[in-house]
């Protein structure tokens, strides 16, 4: 029994020295998985320590994108759920969060915030003037104004606002210099989508950001992206520095 407890340390030790060896130290590292920069090694010693040190060890444990991708596509392929997301129609995925279902179901609305915020921005502009700054607001929409009809149907929608219809009312009410993205994607669909059918759902798709970037870049009269040359479609693909040939795609 006790060479096979020095054998099962032995294997446990090892373990954890090669995630230690080939874990990522690097300062300022950005994730593509998780979109944010890697939590960085704590710098003094307060309440916040253990969470930090947490936190570090967390992000730069070695082989992190390829245990995330495995785990992420087993439960995909396998149980048909995706961390932190639910499926739409037509394999699309969707937030799950009760804010996200809030907003899109229009339970979230909040007229006086949306006052106070729209206010905010009114003076920020006037402020901008007085400086000589030109300012445009700009508001993003999420995936489920762009493609309502790819939610779920089990998901209902109440007859009212939503914070952003309030928001976006108050703005033009306050004659604020602004460009409502979601206007522009609903009036220009094609066949090209604003948004990954699956990787990174809470963010334009390359094709998105031009037509976002350049719905700006034309209110404040300056020249336009290009899209014939400044995007390209191409696979998402991660791939393990350990494990070149091996491939990992949420298809």
């Amino acid at each position: 029994m006790k060479k096979y407890n020095i054998v099962y340390i032995g294997i446990i030790g090892a373990v954890v020295l090669f995630f230690i060896l080939y874990g990522n130290y690097k300062r300022n590292v950005a994730s593509a998985i998780d979109n944010r920069y890697l939590a960085e090694f704590p710098q003094k010693l307060d309440e916040n320590f253990t969470k930090e040190i947490s936190d570090y060890v967390q992000d730069r444990i070695g082989c992190r994108d390829l245990l995330i991708s495995l785990y992420t596509n087993f439960n995909n392929r396998v149980f048909r759920i995706f961390p932190n997301h639910m499926y739409g129609k037509n394999g699309n995925l969707f937030g799950n969060s009760n804010n996200y279902i809030a907003s899109y179901q229009h339970l979230n609305g909040d007229d006086e915030w949306a006052e106070y915020f729209a206010d905010y921005i009114y003076k920020l502009e006037k402020y901008c003037k007085q400086k000589d700054v030109e300012f445009v607001y700009m508001l993003n929409p999420d995936k489920f104004t762009i493609y309502p009809e790819e939610m779920p149907d089990s998901i209902g929608v109440y007859n009212t606002e939503n914070l952003t219809d309030q928001i976006k009312r108050k703005i033009c009410d306050k004659g604020v210099r602004h460009v409502f993205v979601d206007d522009i994607f609903l009036n220009e669909k094609s066949d090209q989508s604003y948004f990954n059918k699956k990787y990174d759902v809470a963010h334009w798709s390359d094709y998105g950001r031009i037509i976002g970037v350049n719905a700006v870049l034309k209110e404040l009269s300056l020249g336009p992206l290009s899209v014939t040359n400044d995007f390209n479609m191409y696979e998402i693909v991660q791939k393990n520095k350990l494990f070149p040939r091996l491939r990992l795609m949420i298809s």
